[in-house]
Order: C-alpha cells, then structure tokens, then sequence
C-alpha cells in the first residue's frame, strides 16, 4: 500500500491544513508515507510558488503501490478535490479501489464521497458541508479535531472511529467554549454560544462513508 498526504498550500487555508497535516504525522508517523506539495519557486524566477498540479498527483497515485490511500488538506467542491485546480475526481476512482480516503475539506462528502465509494474507493470521511477555517487569533473552530482526524486516520484505526473520534474532539470543544464563558458578561456568553455551535455544527457533518472497518 502507499499513504499519500495532498497538501495543495495555495492560499492561507490551505496553509494552515497542511500545517495540520505536520502535527498529524508527528503525532503517529507512518513510513514511507508521502507528502505531495508545491514545488519550490524555479532558480532565477521570482518567489512564486508554484501550484499542485493534476499530473503531480494522479503520477504518484498511480505508482502506488496499491492501494493508494488518500488524506488531503485542502478546498474542494461537491464533485471534486481541488478548487479551483481539479486534483482528485471521478476520473481517479479506478485508482483509488480499495483505499481509505480522508479529506478534510468543504463538502467532500456531499456528493464525492458516496460516489467514490459507489466506484470502489472502500471508504470515505470528511464534511457533507462547508467548512471554516480559522485563520485568526478566535480559533473558532479550534484546530485540534481536523488534528485528532488526520492523527486517528494515520494510527490506522477503522473509519467508524476516525468518525467518532473527530465528532467527539469538535463536541468537547463546543462544551469548552461554553464551560469557559460561565462567568462572562451576556454578549461573551451569547458569542460563546454561537461558536459551540460552529463546533457543533462541525461534528455533525462529519461522516464516514462505505466500509467503516477501513484502515490504512
């Protein structure tokens, strides 16, 4: 098998899941894992980095070997991985047979997920919806679920507990957002109750699709 980490880094958000990918694996290293990320600017051109491209990404999925299993941090649509570059889609299922895909990315799981697994892919996790990213001192939502997802995923435990864990790690935050505000004045209690939300939010659209005793 091969573990490949897709870590486009295009813009702040994306900057920020790869960093979670870094604690993810220094939390529970996996040998030989890969990480797949922007190549450095070209000597004598300007600091630019450069994207991640499609090609980068179905060569090494095809070299396996297989299966290839999948963790990706990054934007994504209902239909694909990627936005706005197309990295994983339909066209790479025949690829993908048999492997534990995890994406933690906005609505992975909404449309792209089930017909992943309908294609062969053995099982999906990720969000059935837009996610935040915090990108700001509030932290809401905190980072440490997408963590604890990437750590589980990476341990080799099966899909139904990257699932359980990931949505109780998002409702133990929301209860200590709320536990922390007991002594605030109304409009910090009432902000606290807002981003328990979010967090609350968060867990429930996290969902493992396919074969929930998946491992890597």
């Amino acid at each position: 098998m091969a573990v490949l980490l897709i870590r486009p880094e295009a813009d702040a958000a994306e900057q920020v899941l790869s960093k979670v990918a870094s604690d993810a694996l220094s939390r529970a290293p996996v040998p030989g894992a890969q990480s797949l990320m922007p190549p450095p600017p070209r000597p004598g051109s300007p600091n630019v980095p450069q994207p991640l491209t499609r090609a980068t990404v179905d060569q090494a999925i095809t070299a396996g070997p297989h299966p290839v299993h999948i963790l990706y941090f990054g934007h994504a649509r209902r239909t694909q991985l990627g936005d706005p570059t197309v990295l994983i889609d339909s066209a790479t299922f025949p690829d993908l047979k048999d492997a534990l895909v995890l994406a933690l990315a906005c609505s992975s799981s909404d449309q792209l997920g089930p017909d992943a697994v309908a294609n062969g892919v053995r099982a999906w996790v990720g969000f059935t919806r837009p996610i935040p990213v915090p990108l700001t001192q509030r932290l809401v939502p905190n980072l440490e679920p997408f963590r604890v997802a990437a750590a589980v995923t990476l341990k080799g435990d099966p899909a139904a507990d990257i699932e359980k864990q990931t949505r109780d790690a998002f409702k133990k935050r929301a209860d200590t957002i709320v536990n922390s505000a007991s002594q605030a004045n109304h409009a910090q209690y009432v902000q606290a109750v807002v981003d328990s939300l979010v967090e609350r939010g968060l867990a429930s659209t996290f969902r493992a699709d396919g074969d929930r005793t998946a491992t890597l």
